[in-house]
């Protein structure tokens, strides 16, 4: 038996496969070099895909976090562009936070969009990807511009 509510697909094999497959198949047309995460669930779709794909991982931490680790951002400098893996959009924080972290704290890096792979409370928000464009899903949810 499963403990979990809506992550449970990530702890079931075969699901998990699932939404890696339909995350690559879809990102593979992206042109990014690395996938920023924040959590445990972005942490373990997000480290499955990067390696996946070959790209580059950054871990967003979230605050105050008790770990090992004084870095608010892990992860190599190197890369330039990137995409924001989440795993729902409910309120668009995450995405938020992730983008302030790393606009602060790698101001070299591009985000050129958002791949959401479990977006089950809003069926008007459909689970893919979104790119950073005037008036995308992800530029409302970051508050780039007004309109939907």
């Amino acid at each position: 038996m499963i403990h979990s509510s809506y992550l449970a697909p990530l702890f079931t094999p075969k699901s998990l496969r699932h939404i890696l497959d339909d995350a690559q198949n879809i990102l593979s047309a992206v042109n990014f070099d690395s996938i920023a995460v924040r959590g445990s669930s972005g942490l373990l779709v997000g480290g499955a895909l990067a390696d996946r794909m070959n790209k580059g991982l950054f871990l967003i931490r979230k605050e105050p976090e008790h770990s090992h680790s004084g870095f608010i951002i892990e992860g190599d400098s190197d890369y330039r562009k990137y995409i924001i893996l989440d795993d729902l959009v409910c309120t668009g924080m995450t995405v938020r936070v992730i983008r302030t972290a790393m606009e602060t704290f790698m101001p070299l890096t591009e985000l050129v969009g958002a791949y959401i792979y479990l977006d089950r409370l809003d069926s008007r928000l459909p689970k893919g990807y979104s790119p950073r464009l005037p008036n995308s899903k992800l530029s409302y949810i970051l508050g780039d511009t007004n309109d939907a």
